[in-house]
C-alpha cells in the first residue's frame, strides 16, 4: 500500500474509533440530562455518530475493497476523557460533559478538515468536507445549548441596536 493510502486508512480508522466513542459518550451523556429537550438533542448527536461511522466504513470499503479492521480503541482522544471503558465516568458533571462535547466536536471538525487535505480523490474530499460541516454544526448546537443553559441567550436580551456602535 502506498504511503498516501496508508495515511487515508489511518485517518479513516481513527475517525471510526472517534465516532464509536462519540456514540458511547453521547448515550451516557443523555442518560445524565434531566431536561427532556436537551436530552433529545444529545441523543440525536449519538445517532449522528453512528451515521458518521457508517459513512467512514463505506469510504474505507470503497477504497480498500475490504471492511476496516484493527480499529484503534481510541479515536482522536477527546471523548475518552469522560469514558471509563464504554461508559461515562460517574464523577463527571453534566456541565463538564457539555464542555468535553464542545471540545470533541471542534477537534472532530478539524480532524476531518485535515482528512480532506490529505486526499486527492474529490469524492473522498467531499465526504470529509461534509463530515467537517456536520461536526461544526454539532459544535454550534452544543455551544448554543451551553449559552442557553447559562442564561446568556443574547436573542432574549432585546434589540441588537445597542451593539451596533
Amino acid at each position: 500500500m502506498s504511503e498516501k493510502k496508508d495515511k487515508i486508512a489511518e485517518i479513516l480508522k481513527i475517525g471510526i474509533a472517534t465516532e464509536i466513542n462519540g456514540e458511547r459518550f453521547y448515550r451516557g451523556f443523555a442518560s445524565k440530562v434531566t431536561r427532556e429537550e436537551t436530552r433529545k438533542k444529545i441523543q440525536n448527536l449519538g445517532d449522528d455518530e453512528i451515521i458518521h461511522k457508517q459513512v467512514l466504513e463505506k469510504i474505507y470499503e470503497d477504497i480498500f475493497n475490504s471492511k476496516p479492521s484493527n480499529i484503534p480503541p481510541k479515536g482522536i482522544g477527546i471523548f475518552e476523557k469522560a469514558l471509563k471503558g464504554t461508559r461515562i465516568s460517574d464523577d463527571i458533571s453534566v456541565p463538564d460533559l457539555l464542555d468535553i462535547a464542545i471540545e470533541a466536536e471542534a477537534a472532530s471538525r478539524d480532524y476531518y478538515d485535515e482528512g480532506e487535505k490529505s486526499t486527492e480523490d474529490e469524492s473522498v474530499k467531499a465526504v470529509f468536507r461534509r463530515l467537517a460541516e456536520e461536526e461544526d454544526g454539532h459544535f454550534n448546537l452544543l455551544t448554543a445549548e451551553k449559552t442557553a443553559l447559562a442564561g446568556l441567550d443574547w436573542f432574549a436580551a432585546g434589540s441588537s441596536g445597542q451593539f451596533e456602535h
